[in-house]
């Protein structure tokens, strides 16, 4: 991965109020398990995800809701239907970087709980090729439980 520039993570309240909007609108319309379970990469023990490694038939995933926080980190969130339950799903990437670059994983933590991720690092991570040569690290965290059915007697 490349050299990281030094960048300083600036969450201000005019940002807390716009994640707790995206917080708000993703929880809204999670991501379908259907649309989950179709754009999975075939090897999931892979630590990185590289594009080749996506399937080429996968339909387009629904945008996530995202913000820039100063200075130049580009965040995507969304709620997501698994088979566990819903989770919480975050990327992280910087914004302005040179191929390879990656976000701070101080920044990234500090990110994710202002996201109401509660354990960092996360039991689920990995390193994702968004587009040629650029990644961004992504998590998810179980908020829901899939309840069980009910039992008839």
């Amino acid at each position: 991965m490349a050299e990281q520039r030094k960048r300083i993570l600036l969450i201000t309240s005019e940002v807390q109020a716009e994640i707790r909007r995206m917080i708000e609108r993703a929880r809204a319309k999670p991501v379908p398990i259907d649309l989950v379970m179709s754009m999975r990469a075939p090897d999931q023990q892979n630590a990185v995800v590289t594009m080749k490694d996506r399937k080429r038939d996968a339909p387009r995933r629904p945008p996530s809701q995202s913000i820039l926080i100063p200075d130049g980190y580009q965040v995507a969130f969304s709620f997501e239907e698994q088979p566990a339950g819903i989770v919480r799903h975050m990327s992280v990437a910087v914004e302005d970087g040179a191929p390879g670059a990656m976000p701070m994983p101080a920044a990234v933590e500090m990110i994710a709980r202002e996201f109401g991720f509660r354990e960092f690092p996360p039991e689920l991570f990995w390193i994702e090729e968004f587009r040629p040569g650029f990644y961004a690290i992504n998590f998810v965290e179980l908020t829901e439980p899939k309840q069980a059915a009910p039992t008839t007697q």
